[in-house]
């Protein structure tokens, strides 16, 4: 079966998310969150099948952010952190620190969460594209080669 990948592209700045969530067992068997939600000017996600594509131009889409030649975010423009009740104040300065500003290694945002000394495990990470958005099917292997283009949304 032939490899398939479309890149779905919004057609307005500040129009894709990235949402990344968090988790930890804790020591006392409970658990910790947190979740990221990053607002980027521009940016695109991936869809590996055209069965997964969406079916109504009028809603906003999810995709995964390991697919395809992953998401390439550009310009951040907002961040926003929810916390669970049980992380403290000092650890929540310290993860939105790390997450700005980066940690002694000099890591910060998602590569802070990916290649970052913590105790953290990613449980998702998803780009989420407002309205309106464009589907084109790309090359998989090739880099940037387009092989349709604004596929219709049906």
């Amino acid at each position: 079966m032939e490899k398939e990948l479309y890149r779905v592209s919004p057609l307005q700045k500040k129009n894709i998310f990235n949402r990344i969530e968090l988790y930890r067992e804790n020591e006392d068997g409970s658990e910790s969150w947190f979740v990221i939600e990053e607002c980027y000017r521009w940016g695109f996600g991936f869809y590996d099948s055209k069965g997964y594509l969406p079916t109504d131009p009028n809603t906003h889409t999810y995709t995964e952010s390991q697919i395809g030649w992953g998401p390439e975010l550009d310009d951040r423009i907002n961040c926003s952190i929810q916390f669970s009740d049980n992380i403290s104040s000092e650890e929540k300065e310290e993860i939105e620190n790390n997450l700005c500003y980066g940690d002694n290694e000099e890591l910060s945002g998602s590569s802070w969460l990916y290649e970052g000394e913590h105790n953290w495990i990613i449980q998702e990470d998803s780009i989420i594209i407002l309205p309106p958005y464009q589907i084109d099917k790309v090359d998989p292997e090739e880099y940037g080669k387009l092989l349709e283009e604004n596929i219709k949304i049906e």
